[in-house]
């Protein structure tokens, strides 16, 4: 028989606590990795991914403008 899922003993790992990241470090830490993967444009060479990312982050790009969100090393 398999142990429940809500067993008392469970020995799942201890993940952190969600205030250990502010939302401005959570933000810096997503910038720094945008400016690594657009530091090499050739990151990703399959072209229909590039294409679904490029779809993807354009309208992300302009809302995050129209917003006053963007960091100024990405505007």
């Amino acid at each position: 028989m398999l142990p429940s899922i809500s067993s008392p003993n469970s020995t799942l790992p201890t993940l952190g606590d969600p205030s250990d990241l502010t939302t401005s470090a959570e933000r810096r830490l997503g910038d720094r990795i945008i400016r690594e993967l657009y530091r090499d444009p050739d990151y990703v060479d399959d072209p229909v991914v590039a294409d679904y990312v490029q779809g993807i982050w354009h309208p992300l790009l302009a809302a995050a403008k129209a917003r006053g969100e963007l960091s100024a090393e990405l505007d």
